[in-house]
């Protein structure tokens, strides 16, 4: 069984109303009309069913949501320029079954520059910020599709990506990242695409896929040259029009980039940096 709403094993609806026992009274960072049945399996497909990890890792993520205050960070927070303006990525539309869809256009994204004009806190509270989006608009496809949509699908973009890409400073503050997302936004990949992937991807790649889960890694889907196909099939009519859909700004622009930032260069707030 998936171990999804509606399709579980009796070993797996044993192990969710132990959660629920568990953890019952503790104040869930949901909101109320939320299923609570779907935002536990979740953390319990993360450690395989096993009831005693699993609520152990949640007590961790509320401890994590604390120490973070990230309330506070989405009512009040705004990251500083740099950040907004040269961070790459954004939600674009649904997939055929109605899940959102990141693209991230990380080969315009200049590593270097951004590790040395911003802190490792703002990064991971940025990053923090865009994961409760992500999540907010998997509860507004729940309640306008009438079915449960808790998963996102990310299209990882490499076109000019480059040797700066593996920069160990920036590599080592993105797994960071990473290690946050796989601790405390649990299984809310549905799939990752990688398409343009230079050369040297698969050296990128083992420099942080130990800190992605077996599942994780077994999500991502490296493209050849025929990825267009296969975006339009999984995504459907929302595609952008530079990845083959029909999809572009009200401008024209195939990029759609008044949702998805990226595609210019990094240069003017630090020019000294090359």
């Amino acid at each position: 069984m998936s171990g999804f709403v509606g399709d579980l094993s009796e070993k797996q609806s044993k192990a969710l109303n132990e959660l629920k026992s568990r953890l019952d009274g503790v104040d869930l960072p949901e909101p109320d009309d939320v299923n609570i049945d779907s935002y536990l399996l979740k953390w319990l497909r993360a450690r395989q069913f096993n009831v005693e990890q699993a609520e152990h890792m949640l007590r961790n993520h509320l401890s994590f949501r604390e120490k973070w205050n990230v309330q506070s960070l989405l009512d009040n927070w705004h990251p500083p320029e740099v950040l907004d303006k040269y961070m790459v990525g954004g939600l674009c539309g649904f997939d055929k079954e109605g899940s959102p869809v990141w693209y991230e256009p990380f080969g315009y994204f200049d590593p270097r520059g951004v590790v040395l004009s911003s802190t490792g806190n703002d990064l991971t509270k940025m990053k923090i910020q865009i994961c409760e989006e992500i999540l907010s608009q998997l509860r507004s496809q729940t309640k306008k599709l009438g079915k449960p949509i808790d998963r996102m699908v990310i299209v990882f973009d490499l076109e000019k990506a480059g040797l700066s890409h593996i920069w160990k400073p920036f590599i080592d503050r993105y797994n960071l990242i990473l290690q946050i997302f796989e601790a405390h936004y649990p299984e809310m990949l549905k799939k990752c695409f990688v398409i343009n992937a230079p050369a040297f991807f698969s050296i990128g790649f083992n420099l942080i896929k130990k800190f992605l889960s077996e599942a994780t890694k077994n999500k991502v889907v490296v493209l050849g040259g025929n990825y267009q196909d296969v975006l339009k099939e999984a995504i459907g009519e929302d595609l952008p029009a530079h990845f083959g859909g029909t999809v572009c700004d009200p401008d024209g622009d195939p990029r759609c980039v008044s949702k998805v930032r990226g595609h210019t260069a990094y240069k003017s707030l630090h020019p000294f940096m090359t």
